[in-house]
C-alpha cells in the first residue's frame, strides 16, 4: 500500500443545540482552526463577568470528531466544531424517528479544504504488508480519512484506537501501528 504524498481534503461544520443562562458551552480540537475561540476567551476574561450577552465556555476534545459527537449528546458542551464526514455519518446512523442522539448541522465553519498527512515511520519496509491505521475513535475524521484512501489502494485495513495525535505518535514509537492521518498544519 502506498500512501507516499497521499493529501486528503475535508470541511469542519458547526454542529450547535440550545443553550441556556447565557453560556454556550463549546468544543474543539487542539489547534489553529479555533484560535479565534481562544482569541474570544481572553478577550472575555478581561471584561466585566457581569456584562450582559452570551458567554463562551471552552471545553478542548484531542480526540477529534468522534469525541466532540459524543459530548454534544451527552449534553457535555452545546456546539462543536467537526469534520464534515464525521457529522454525516452520524446524522445518517441517527436518522430514525426514534434516533435519540440527533444532532444538527448549522452551517459551514472552515469553507477551504484540509489537507491531511499520512504519517509513517521512514524506517518502515516500503513492501510491507502491514496496514495499521492509528485512529482517535472509531467514526473519527482519521477513522474516515482512512477509509476513504484506502478505498484507491489495495489490501486489508486494520485500526487501533490511539485517542489522540500524541497517541498516535506514541504508538507508532512503539510499533503498533503503522500509519496514522491528521490535519497537515496540526501535525
Amino acid at each position: 500500500m502506498d500512501l507516499g504524498g497521499v493529501r486528503l481534503i475535508s470541511q469542519r461544520l458547526i454542529l450547535i443545540m440550545t443553550f441556556k443562562d447565557n453560556l454556550v458551552r463549546f468544543g474543539g480540537v487542539p489547534e489553529h482552526f479555533n484560535a479565534p475561540f481562544q482569541r474570544l476567551l481572553k478577550r472575555q476574561a478581561k471584561e466585566d463577568p457581569a456584562a450582559e450577552g452570551p458567554q463562551l465556555a471552552w471545553r478542548t476534545y484531542p480526540g477529534g470528531s468522534g469525541a466532540m459527537l459524543n459530548a454534544v449528546i451527552s449534553k457535555e458542551v452545546d456546539c462543536a466544531c467537526v469534520l464534515t464526514e464525521s457529522a454525516v455519518a452520524h446524522i445518517i446512523k441517527n436518522s430514525g424517528e426514534d434516533a435519540k442522539e440527533r444532532v444538527k448541522i448549522l452551517g459551514t465553519y472552515v469553507a477551504s479544504p484540509l489537507v491531511w498527512g499520512v504519517h509513517a515511520l521512514a524506517s518502515r519496509p516500503a513492501d510491507s504488508d502491514s496496514n495499521i491505521f492509528g485512529i482517535s475513535r472509531m467514526g473519527s475524521g482519521s477513522h474516515i480519512m482512512a477509509q476513504v484512501d484506502n478505498d484507491n489502494a489495495e489490501g486489508d485495513l486494520r485500526f487501533k484506537v490511539v485517542n489522540s495525535l500524541d497517541g498516535a505518535v506514541e504508538s507508532m514509537a512503539k510499533g503498533e501501528i503503522d500509519y496514522f492521518m491528521w490535519e497537515v498544519f496540526t501535525t
